[in-house]
């Protein structure tokens, strides 16, 4: 029961005395009553202002306490980049190289495969090459078997080893031959050594431009030996 209630029964009470309404010398003072429910209110105002003051410091609480998520998993993100630019940057030359032309081989869609001995075979316009890779920002890249002559051929045969000879004089490729042991067929490659690096602009134009000088190569050493 609240403060106002029990005020209100104790006049009942005391105007319902014996047979008649009358106020007795020691009658309850109003003032003081209402001196007593002002401060009850006071009172309860304060609580109230207590509690929201309360709920206020729990919600700035609950905001720190995410502000602090925020930032540390901002730390997290930070901490994970600054980790990889370092393995990036204390990375050997080679294994830079090799990420960067398998990256480029990816976008061209072009299949390849990462070998055990470092290096990377892939395929180009159905051509087949095979990268090497050392510690520089330079790249090896070998086009295989692009002409072949019979062993039964003689005269083309020895015609093609002319040919890889002047090839050499004419282009800045290294077209090289080699006769298997087995059957005897001649065999003629392609090597050629360039710069690689992402620094370059246009770094996917570059390399197909680089590849495109393979089937150059095989392109004119065909007419050369097509003719009488």
């Amino acid at each position: 029961m609240s403060l106002g209630v029990a005020i209100i029964a104790y006049l009942w009470r005391k105007v319902n005395e014996d047979d008649g309404v009358y106020w007795s010398k020691d009658r309850v003072d109003i003032s003081e009553l209402m001196d007593g429910i002002r401060e009850e209110k006071k009172l309860m105002d304060e609580v109230r202002e207590k509690i929201a003051k309360s709920d206020n410091e729990i919600e700035e609480m609950e905001k720190m306490e995410e502000n602090k998520e925020n930032v540390n998993t901002a730390s997290e993100e930070w901490a994970k980049t600054q980790l990889e630019k370092v393995e990036e940057e204390t990375k050997p030359e080679r294994e830079k190289t090799r990420d960067l032309l398998t990256a480029l081989l990816m976008k061209m869609s072009c299949q390849y495969t990462l070998n055990d001995d470092g290096t990377v075979s892939f395929t180009y316009q159905s051509g087949h090459f095979l990268a090497q890779f050392s510690d520089n920002p330079f790249v090896n890249v070998y086009y295989f078997s692009f002409y072949s002559v019979e062993s039964y051929q003689k005269d083309k045969m020895e015609k093609a080893k002319q040919l890889v000879n002047k090839m050499n004089w004419q282009h800045t490729l290294h077209v090289v031959y080699n006769i298997d042991e087995d059957d005897g067929e001649l065999e003629v490659h392609a090597e050629d050594f360039f710069l690689l690096m992402p620094e370059i602009p246009h770094t996917e134009q570059y390399l197909s431009m680089m590849l495109n000088r393979f089937f150059q190569i095989h392109h004119s050493f065909i007419l050369e030996m097509d003719k009488e």
